[in-house]
């Protein structure tokens, strides 16, 4: 019985291991690699720069207008999603506070908008970010994609770590298989071809991955036009 027991938990500490590693492989980098080091920013006819604090989500920002006026504020950054940050202003010269919302591109480009906390008053504002690190494509791909569609049910393999899979779908004992090729179009979209092996049937996805590894997307099938939502989850 001992034996017994000492070999369960050696399998459940396999798993937890296998499960682990599955994780690493379509978890984002590191947010710090996009954060960069310093953003230039525009706003309200301010040109900003946003220094970082080391590896911190605190940057030292200042202001100049054409005017000559000078703001200096402290920043806190918030992460919110796979590539969207709120961040907290506080002016070291005034009180002003204001809250910010940001989308980070893969290209560092950045859009967002900001409310100060005082009025309510509302802007837009961009900036780019120098000095951070593109995340790979492979960061968030996995090993596996688990999808449905349209009352299919299929499992995507990937090869390797390219931006190919092996696809199978099954339906009430049917079969269908397809080669999926992905291409990046921004930090958490792809859009998929897909080529079916048995037949000639070719089919345009986009697809959402959120920071679980929950999949959004939609579907367009080439020669006919149907288009259709479906769904996936990335191991």
């Amino acid at each position: 019985m001992k034996i017994t027991h000492r070999w369960f938990h050696c399998v459940l500490l396999l798993i937890a291991l296998v499960l682990l590693g599955h994780a690493s492989v379509f978890s984002a980098a590191p947010h710090s690699d996009i954060l960069g080091s310093v953003w230039q920013e525009s706003e309200n006819g301010f040109s900003g720069v946003w220094t970082r604090r080391g590896t911190s989500d605190v940057f030292d920002a200042v202001w100049d207008n054409v005017n000559g006026r000078q703001v200096t504020a402290v920043l806190t950054m918030t992460w919110t999603g796979s590539d969207t940050v709120s961040i907290y202003r506080q002016d070291t010269s005034d009180s002003l506070e204001v809250d910010y919302t940001a989308t980070i591109g893969r290209d560092g480009s950045v859009t967002g908008s900001g409310k100060i906390r005082s009025t309510g008053f509302t802007y837009n504002w961009t900036a780019s970010v120098q000095g951070n690190k593109e995340r790979p494509v492979s960061d968030i791909l996995g090993s596996v994609w688990q999808e449905s569609e349209n009352g299919w049910s299929g499992v995507w393999t990937r090869r390797g770590t390219s931006d190919v899979f092996d696809a199978v779908w099954t339906l009430n004992g049917r079969q269908v298989t397809a080669v999926l090729t992905m291409t990046r179009t921004g930090a958490g979209t792809v859009s998929i071809y897909r080529q079916d092996t048995r037949d000639n049937l070719e089919v345009d996805y986009t697809a959402t991955i959120g920071g679980d590894g929950s999949v959004t997307g939609s579907g367009k099938i080439r020669n006919s036009e149907f288009t259709y939502n479906w769904t996936a989850s990335v191991q």
